[in-house]
């Protein structure tokens, strides 16, 4: 009977433990494509954007966001799109951009634009690598 009392404690206590523990169990940050889509965000449209930079798309022509969850003060981010170049093709639009844009952290926020440091578009291999960048706006402290 002691044996099960004792072993019914260290459960029970083991339990508590990782009840303490859990709200600062974080799940990794999930980085996947958006939705598709042909509306230009306002940013990339009025020429507010960098260097007075205007996107627009032609026929046949979208963005796709690319969206990061789950991500607690996030500043620096890094990801490789894949993609069949036999159906799609990243377009260069010849503004210095790459076709990839900066995005907005928070949705209607012009405040919160990331910085892009770095991607390397390879079309012929159906990849845009080590698409990068960060976000200063978060304190880590």
């Amino acid at each position: 009977m002691r044996k099960r009392a004792l072993a019914i404690f260290y459960i029970s206590l083991a339990i508590a433990v990782l009840a303490l523990l859990a709200p600062w169990v974080r799940a990794d940050p999930v980085i996947s494509p958006g939705i598709p889509t042909v509306n230009v965000p306002a940013y990339l449209a009025d020429g507010s954007y960098l260097f007075a930079t205007t996107a627009s798309l032609g026929p046949d022509e979208f963005l796709l966001p690319v969206e990061i969850s789950d991500a607690v003060d996030l500043q620096n981010w890094q990801f490789d799109l894949l993609f069949d170049n036999a159906v799609v093709q990243e377009v260069d639009p010849g503004d210095g951009s790459s076709g990839i844009y900066e995005a907005e952290f928070t949705p209607r926020d012009p405040r919160s634009l990331s910085f892009i440091l770095g991607a390397l578009p390879l079309d012929f291999l159906g990849e845009v690598d080590a698409a990068a960048g960060e976000y200063p706006g978060v304190d880590p402290r």
